[in-house]
């Protein structure tokens, strides 16, 4: 590797292992406030949630100082890549000042900027699969219960399988998500009191593993070395070629889709709904306790449970699959090679044809 292209990895491997947004926007007592809100709910109690919402407070020098030398090595790389390590790097500072500020506003400005709203289309399309109604449970073949340790299980497994040993899974408490991948670490993380069926653990492997996990290996297998780096507003690129592995193994059903939708309208409710009334217009369309769930997760790192607000890139699983549906398949393989969102596709396709991306190098084997 090339000295300058060297420091640049360096640089930018060190700010995603600092860059930790999900822990430092996790409430404390999570599941405490998930019961909470739930039992709100269920008594039809649509009074302000009376407790704040609390954060730990980590600190967060070690990521502006390596965002600082990001910038720093960054600046003999081409033009268009050091443009997309500076936008990147600004867009992570901008990040970790709205959460270090700990203002409500800050956080979901943010997330308006860079994460944006669902267009017109994908809010038509989530209201037309939520009219649908809740899917029924799909029966089980097996009545056995699937417990964490067979979940561990399983994705140890998968990561063995595709020759991944260089990857752990760990079994975490706090989570607002079942599950969670953490390419910078090389880590799954299976939520404590997970429960799903085996149907839903298959899908879950396609979607961790077969979309999130390859991506990662496959990124950092290519040539151009910064193919390994999330550039762009990635999350309906990233969730978008999950959810549609899911689809391609066979393992996407009503009920998965009826939750991607569910995330779209939460996230819209959520510019001018508290906490409680989010979890009020969610629970129109599920269960008190997966809309209190929802409502926390499309909240996290929002203090006041007063005041409207949260992140909106939950829309970015049907956003992202609704448009990848769409892309040809030569396009779909060169963005499961690389951590770009897709506006970066263009670029994508340049440095594949002088060989500076390939296509994914290991396929999903259910």
């Amino acid at each position: 590797m090339e000295p300058d292209r060297s420091r640049v990895v360096s640089a930018l491997t060190e700010l995603s292992k600092a860059f930790t947004p999900i822990r430092w926007t996790t409430p404390l007592g999570l599941a405490h406030h998930r019961t909470q809100l739930a039992d709100r709910v269920r008594r039809g109690d649509g009074s302000p949630y009376p407790e704040r919402i609390e954060f730990g407070d980590p600190g967060f020098e070690r990521t502006r100082a390596a965002a600082g030398e990001a910038l720093a090595v960054a600046t003999r790389l081409p033009d268009e890549l050091r443009e997309l390590v500076e936008s990147e790097t600004e867009r992570t500072l901008e990040y970790t000042a709205a959460i270090a500020s700990r203002r409500d506003d800050a956080i979901t400005s943010w997330s308006l900027r860079h994460d944006g709203l669902p267009d017109d289309a994908t809010i038509a399309e989530a209201r037309r699969i939520l009219a649908l109604g809740l899917p029924e449970p799909e029966p089980e073949p097996e009545p056995e219960p699937v417990t964490v340790d067979t979940v561990t299980a399983c994705f140890r497994d998968a990561l063995s399988r595709h020759g991944l040993d260089d990857w752990r899974v760990s079994i975490e408490e706090n989570m607002a998500a079942r599950m969670s991948v953490l390419g910078s670490r090389n880590l799954v993380k299976i939520r404590s009191d997970i429960a799903v069926s085996r149907r839903e653990l298959q899908r879950l492997e396609a979607h961790e593993v077969g979309g999130h996990v390859l991506r990662w290996a496959n990124a950092r297998q290519q040539p151009e070395s910064l193919a390994a780096f999330a550039f762009g507003s990635t999350v309906a690129t990233e969730e978008g070629l999950a959810a549609l592995r899911e689809e391609e193994c066979g393992l996407s059903s009503p009920h998965t889709l009826h939750t991607y939708a569910l995330r779209v309208v939460g996230v819209v409710a959520a510019q001018d709904k508290d906490l409680t009334g989010l979890a009020f217009v969610l629970s129109e369309y599920t269960d008190p306790d997966s809309a209190a769930e929802l409502a926390l997760r499309i909240r996290r790192g929002i203090g006041d449970p007063r005041r409207p607000g949260g992140m909106t890139k939950d829309h970015g699983y049907l956003t992202g699959l609704l448009t990848l549906r769409e892309m040809p398949a030569d396009d779909i393989l060169l963005l499961r090679g690389v951590k770009w969102a897709m506006e970066h596709l263009d670029l994508v396709r340049r440095l594949a044809a002088i060989g500076r991306i390939s296509v994914p190098l290991r396929e999903y084997e259910a």
